[in-house]
């Protein structure tokens, strides 16, 4: 039996019959579902539970490998597996590579599905960040991801650019959706010269 698309609203596509979740392939990281409500493709009513989901992880696996582990997890050179820039890389460094990292995932999240839908989506963004850590890795930590780095980085102490960890991603995601509904929505130049 084959499944019917839904175009729904522009930018949108799923299968019908389909819930949100793990097939709803614009959902991956928090960053990446802030940005995309930007397009609309999820109502807005998801997102406060799916970032509490989120956090809530991160600080209890930071929580649950502390008891586990004890002070072997909070010991050098674990301490809570939390991400950390190179010595002497700046805090707007590391927001300005996390933001523009999420941007360009996101704007692919977006643009894809509705220009080359015939691409497997879930292998481009896994093979995005997987690029994302290997280049940014040795910078910034190559974290793209605010809840990924929170339980780590409060159990372990090290909060010293944890906003530019927390507000950069979102930041970049929301730019990125944002310019690009902008785009979508803003009349074609050539209508406008009839």
């Amino acid at each position: 039996m084959r499944r019917r698309v839904d175009a729904g609203r522009p930018g949108h596509r799923r299968f019908r019959g389909v819930p949100a979740g793990p097939l709803d392939r614009r959902a991956h990281e928090p960053g990446d579902h802030r940005g995309a409500v930007h397009l609309r493709p999820h109502p807005g009513r998801r997102v406060l539970p799916y970032l509490v989901a989120q956090i809530a992880g991160s600080i209890a696996a930071a929580a649950v490998a502390g008891l586990v582990w004890g002070s072997a997890m909070a010991a050098s050179p674990t301490r809570y597996a939390v991400v950390q820039p190179r010595t002497g890389t700046s805090g707007t460094m590391v927001a300005l590579a996390e933001a523009a990292v999420l941007a360009i995932i996101v704007a692919a999240i977006c643009w894809v599905p509705d220009h080359r839908p015939s691409w497997p989506m879930p292998w481009i963004v896994g093979m995005m960040f997987g690029v994302q850590g290997a280049l940014l890795g040795t910078l910034t930590g190559g974290s793209a991801n605010p809840a990924r780095q929170l339980g780590p980085a409060l159990f372990a102490g090290q909060t010293h650019v944890l906003a530019a960890y927390l507000i950069a991603p979102v930041a970049g995601a929301a730019l990125a959706a944002w310019a690009l509904r902008r785009r979508l929505t803003a009349p074609s130049r050539t209508a406008g010269a009839r």
